[in-house]
């Protein structure tokens, strides 16, 4: 019986000639001065408190092999004799008995650690080229850290309602998909793009056309105008129902963060656009009557400027608009809406195109 257990080294030296002592010592030294000892009794606790875990039992025979390597590994006596380190393993190999809770010379991981002993150590060179492996694994993470560009919130647009978000980041192979997943909706989405270095959009002009031709087909164009190097963020709104289609073009300030579409008390339909991270809702659109719209912008209630197909309008002529003859709204506010129209847009703009 050959062991150690803390600093004490137990051993017969009638066992052994002094050649063989000197190897088993110097390995053994290694385990007390690692305090291997330690890792021994804790994984011990570790598996009378997971004695069903049949991990744990695997993960006691892997700690205790990782022991033997380290302590093989820091002997200098193998590094000297390492041939007749491997023949006393083999001659003591049979008819052990070993403790748990202690750091036995001898196991039935005999042949591993020969194994060990043999191994040539890894050069630099294969310790450099397995760095290749991290820049590999980021790009394989990154290609499932996918960004939603655009959805349909269902708590808050309807069955009908379709919800397009397009900010400067947009790529082109994205806006293709939205282009791809209106012509599933009847609708025909074209664009044309001008980025910087950066890939940002700074200019992007985008007609949609189509819808049901039983209500008659409606089209939209929209050109971007804004006060930054890059586009602001768009929000375009196709309700498939009604044939209509709703595009907000706000500022950095102002930025769209939802859109709901709901019923009032007399049933009557109402889209609200939030621009602020607040939650309050700036501009309402709602169908009061059956021949009209009210239009209420910002928590003053003040009311926007009216453009009916680039003609000023009044509110309240815009009031008495048969919604369904409506084919597109652009939303315009902040420093956008007062460089474009002057002091006369800094409530906000509102642009409707009616269907020919």
């Amino acid at each position: 019986l050959l062991f150690s257990f803390f600093n004490a080294i137990v051993y017969n030296p009638s066992l052994h000639d002094k050649s063989e002592l000197k190897s088993i010592i110097s390995h053994e030294v290694v385990h007390a001065q690692q305090k291997h000892s330690y890792d021994v009794i804790f994984m011990e606790i570790f598996l009378a408190l997971q004695w069903f875990n049949p991990f744990a039992w695997y993960y006691r025979i892997a700690i205790k092999q990782n022991l033997e390597f380290l302590a093989d590994t820091d002997n200098t006596e193998i590094k000297l004799n390492k041939k007749d380190y491997q023949y006393i393993l083999l001659k003591q190999a049979v008819g052990q008995q070993n403790l748990s809770i202690i750091n036995p010379f001898f196991n039935s991981l005999i042949k591993k650690r020969i194994v060990m002993i043999n191994q040539q150590k890894s050069k630099k060179v294969n310790a450099i080229k397995s760095l290749f492996i991290l820049p590999m694994l980021a790009l394989f993470l990154i290609s499932f850290n996918t960004k939603e560009v655009y959805t349909t919130n269902e708590k808050n647009i309807s069955d009908n309602t379709i919800e397009i978000l397009i900010d400067k980041n947009t790529t082109d192979n994205q806006l293709v998909k939205i282009k791809n997943d209106l012509i599933k909706e009847g609708f025909d989405f074209s664009f044309t793009t001008v980025r910087n270095k950066n890939s940002e959009i700074q200019n992007i002009s985008i007609e949609i056309n189509g819808g049901n031709k039983s209500k008659g087909e409606v089209s939209s164009r929209f050109n971007s105008a804004s006060d930054n190097d890059t586009i602001d963020k768009i929000h375009i709104i196709i309700d498939t129902d009604k044939n209509s289609i709703f595009i907000s073009h706000v500022d950095v300030a102002h930025k769209v963060t939802s859109a709901k579409k709901t019923s009032n008390s007399n049933n009557n339909q109402q889209i609200s656009i939030s621009t602020s991270s607040s939650g309050e809702y700036d501009l309402k659109v709602s169908e009061e009557t059956d021949n009209g719209f009210k239009f209420i912008s910002g928590n003053d209630n003040k009311e926007p400027l009216f453009f009916v197909d680039g003609k000023k309008w009044e509110s309240k002529d815009v009031s008495n608009l048969d919604p369904s003859k409506i084919a597109s709204m652009n939303v315009i506010k902040g420093l956008s809406a007062q460089e474009k129209y002057g002091e006369d847009g800094k409530n906000g703009v509102v642009e409707i195109t009616l269907k020919k």
